[in-house]
């Protein structure tokens, strides 16, 4: 089934019972959507009005915001822009401020993501502001508190724009390529040495 709204740069979540719910992206930025995997069809959550974070100051703030399955169940949305939101995927859908922001007026677009345990998800990078450029701050959100817990943590050596976050069987978080100048498309300032986060250290 087509989606009922045109969607460049979207971005999708698999839900814990198979539904694929996806949201924001140009021609649709304000909207989501549910797709059930049983009937095969799109339905939209007209319960959630995405206009505050697509409207949100930052560059390409309608493209591909973070999302990601809560140990709870519910979807949490932690950046690039910087309030966070938990957005509830059942019924007509709803998002909710989750009173937290994105620390120290950090714009991590392009940054490296990835949860690296159950409700623990790292930032790497991405933005400097947003103005572009690259930045090495990194910060971790944990979902398993209540309000979740935004921490700033070491920052990388390198600064990042672009790059892979990619778990290790060590539970350690490996980041690679990216580029300093910030530039799409572009070699200059490649970043041709990777890096490795400790969760522990």
């Amino acid at each position: 089934d087509d989606m009922d709204d045109e969607r460049w740069y979207t971005t999708s979540v698999a839900l814990p019972d198979g539904d694929v719910f996806t949201v924001a992206g140009s021609g649709g930025p304000n909207t989501a959507e549910r797709f059930s995997v049983d009937t095969q069809q799109w339905t939209k959550l007209t319960g959630i009005n995405w206009q505050p974070v697509s409207g949100a100051a930052g560059f390409e703030s309608n493209w591909w915001p973070y999302l990601w399955v809560a140990p709870s169940g519910q979807l949490f949305h932690f950046g690039p822009t910087e309030a966070m939101n938990w957005v509830n995927p059942e019924g007509n859908g709803q998002r909710t401020s989750a009173g937290i922001s994105v620390p120290n007026n950090h714009y991590p677009k392009h940054a490296g993501v990835t949860m690296y345990d159950s409700g623990k998800i790292l930032i790497a990078g991405g933005a400097a502001n947003t103005s572009g450029g690259s930045s090495k701050i990194c910060y971790t959100v944990d979902l398993n508190t209540n309000p979740p817990t935004v921490q700033q943590v070491a920052s990388m050596t390198h600064a990042r724009r672009f790059s892979n976050a990619v778990v290790l069987p060590s539970g350690e978080v490996m980041i690679i390529g990216g580029n300093t100048s910030g530039k799409k498309f572009s070699d200059i300032g490649t970043v041709l040495t990777p890096e490795i986060w400790s969760p522990r250290t």
